[in-house]
């Protein structure tokens, strides 16, 4: 018979009391944005107590993948970052979840060698509240993992943790998912309906300002007429005020930042629209907070976006939100990009950025399907690399005049979600 028995020479050094508060205390800030997020409220974190300090964070996420617990997430996290295998790792290091580990997750955590699991609110606190669970202590399944010794610590700060499985999202059973799915479905259906209903407000108020262009005098009692038989329909009442759009950039030959302020001048002609034009590095945690739609340009560099966009992207999650990052979910997202021939990694670019948007669960924004060589967003070739002031042509400066309002109507629609 073939063991994995993997030998180490790591040393374990158990946490104190305020440690396990403190680590406690971040897994169920991870159970109320899991519960946010419209997953169920567990969450787990993975730390090193000889350093004190967090190695890797998971979130329930099982409406998606019924084994993707807490602790499954935050070690598959954890074997994600660092150059040394979670076998090597985990014998030093202490798993903290919200709630006791059901037996799939207690065997991965033996599994994985993990010096110590801790966690807050028992499997028979949560049976006694109507959910369903497998009934096998982690106890149990510690006392069954011959090859390796786990310890197993409960009821860690569980008069914090208990209120979590109180509520009506708490008692829905760890693996079913039948509300969630109702929840998402619900949410498309009226993520639909809002981004027709601001489609109709952009369409009636592009037909306005063309009818102002040609009679730019009007009598004011003729325009309150036509405001009653004709005016365009209502913004929905949740997203009345002022809609954010910010337009982040990198720009190393002026080409790029050109084509953000053409992004930024098709956002800003949007009615009731709010728009900050910024470089990536001048873009702040609060204006990310500001924004309800986000255009990221980028210069193409090896056939992908420049290593400035890449850190900004990096900064949303280490410096301003945290992962998993729920604070832009339901913001609208649009990219544009520049480069030096026609077939030179723009579309590859913008899809980058667009993966950035999907991943925090952000609405994506394409292009207006008139270009064929640019169809997910904005783009611009650079003819004349020496030119003081850049040229684009008439098409690609409509392009990216266009995302900005479709990005700007997106967002509109999209703020009752947010």
């Amino acid at each position: 018979m073939l063991s994995l028995l993997l030998p180490t020479t790591a040393t374990y050094t158990p946490s104190n009391a305020t440690m396990r508060a403190v680590f406690m205390r971040r897994a169920i800030v991870l159970a109320r944005e899991a519960i946010a997020a419209g997953q169920q409220p567990y969450g787990a974190l993975i730390a090193d107590p000889a350093s004190a300090t967090i190695v890797a964070e998971g979130a329930n996420h099982a409406s998606h993948n019924p084994i993707w617990h807490g602790e499954m997430s935050a070690i598959a996290n954890l074997s994600a970052v660092g150059t040394r295998s979670v076998y090597a790792r985990a014998p030093s290091l202490e798993l903290y979840t919200t709630a006791e580990p059901c037996p799939m997750c207690m065997a991965a955590i033996g599994w994985s060698g993990f010096a110590a699991v801790l966690y807050g609110t028992s499997i028979p606190f949560i049976e006694a509240r109507g959910a369903d669970q497998i009934d096998v202590r982690a106890a149990e399944v510690a006392a069954k993992t011959p090859f390796h010794n786990v310890s197993v610590v409960g009821g860690v700060l569980a008069n914090e943790t208990n209120p979590l499985y109180e509520s009506p999202r708490g008692r829905v059973a760890r693996h079913r998912h039948d509300d969630d799915a109702h929840d998402h479905e619900q949410s498309a259906r009226q993520l639909g309906q809002l981004l027709s209903r601001a489609v109709a407000v952009s369409t009636a108020t592009e037909q306005t300002h063309a009818e102002e262009q040609k009679h730019v005098v009007e009598e004011d009692a003729k325009e309150e007429e036509e405001d009653e038989d004709e005016g365009p329909p209502a913004r929905p009442a949740a997203a009345n005020g002022t809609t954010n759009v910010l337009v982040g950039y990198y720009s190393a030959t002026n080409r790029t930042a050109a084509l953000a302020k053409l992004v930024a001048d098709g956002a800003a002609a949007a009615a009731n629209t709010a728009v900050r034009l910024r470089a990536v590095d001048a873009i702040s945690c609060d204006d990310l907070r500001w924004m309800h739609g986000l255009a990221l340009g980028s210069p193409v560099y090896w056939g992908t976006m420049a290593g400035a966009v890449k850190t900004f992207i990096d900064n949303v999650q280490t410096r301003c939100f945290g992962w998993p990052v729920t604070e832009l979910r339901w913001r609208a997202g649009a990219a544009f990009a520049t480069g030096a021939h026609v077939a030179a990694g723009k579309v590859a670019t913008m899809s980058a950025i667009q993966s950035f948007y999907l991943s925090v669960q952000m609405v994506v924004v394409g292009g207006d399907g008139q270009r064929d060589d640019c169809l997910i967003g904005a783009c611009a070739t650079d003819r004349n690399e020496s030119a003081a002031v850049p040229q684009f042509t008439p098409s690609e400066t409509t392009a990216a005049t266009k995302l900005g309002g479709r990005l700007a109507t997106a967002a509109l629609g999209l703020r009752p979600l947010m």
